[in-house]
């Protein structure tokens, strides 16, 4: 067995099958869709719902490997919730080992929402929302430019699911054009972040964007 550091574990009841080692999206369940944001990793397996897991939120892991990537190299999940080299879609960590192929299981370094300084809520969703999209207080996207945000959607979620939102501290927040870090960010009418204008604060970047539709991390106020 690999030795491993893990930092922080929570408990979670799962909403279905999972694996062990691979990713955990939000609402209890093992990751379907490249580049999603999760909960955590399982530590457990789960063999139905109503099952209950230890899922690692930081530190250094094994996750099971959907492909090869080098040591250092940026990691997120495919389609069953194993790590594969990020093409810029929903990071989940950082390669400590490198994999030569699919079903290894090399060390990750987690890092993964919800941060230790976030102040997560949930939500039904009033209309179809995608991860990383600005919610306003109705519970549906913030599609009005410079509306006022209730937060960042951390896992997408169709109308009447359970959506989990990010009302404070860092979090990964859609892009809708180039920004600096440090700028003052409002939505503009899909949800996604923009350099401040006239609209209501909806969030500080940590990181700068260089384009429209990319992940980045934001502060939100």
């Amino acid at each position: 067995m690999k030795t491993h550091l893990a930092a922080q574990l929570i408990s979670l009841v799962a909403t279905g099958v999972i694996r062990k080692w691979r990713g955990v999206t939000f609402a209890g369940a093992e990751i379907t869709v490249p580049g999603t944001f999760a909960r955590g990793i399982a530590m457990d397996a789960a063999a139905a719902s109503g099952d209950q897991i230890a899922v690692a939120t930081l530190g250094e892991v094994p996750v099971e490997s959907g492909g090869s990537f080098d040591a250092g190299a940026i990691v997120a999940f495919d389609d069953e919730g194993r790590v594969v080299e990020s093409n810029g879609g929903g990071p989940c960590g950082l390669a400590v080992e490198a994999s030569t192929g699919a079903g290894q299981f090399p060390l990750i370094r987690l890092s993964l929402v919800p941060s230790v300084n976030q102040i997560i809520e949930t939500a039904t969703a009033a209309a179809d929302i995608d991860a990383g999209q600005a919610v306003g207080f109705d519970n549906g996207p913030a599609n009005v430019a410079g509306e006022a945000v209730k937060g960042i959607a951390l896992n997408a979620a169709l109308t009447g699911e359970v959506v989990f939102l990010c009302r404070g501290g860092s979090c990964p927040a859609t892009s809708g054009a180039a920004y600096a870090i440090g700028a003052q960010l409002e939505t503009d009418n899909q949800g996604r972040l923009i350099t401040l204008d006239t609209g209501r604060l909806a969030a500080v970047a940590n990181e700068a964007a260089t384009a429209a539709d990319q992940t980045k991390s934001v502060f939100v106020k």
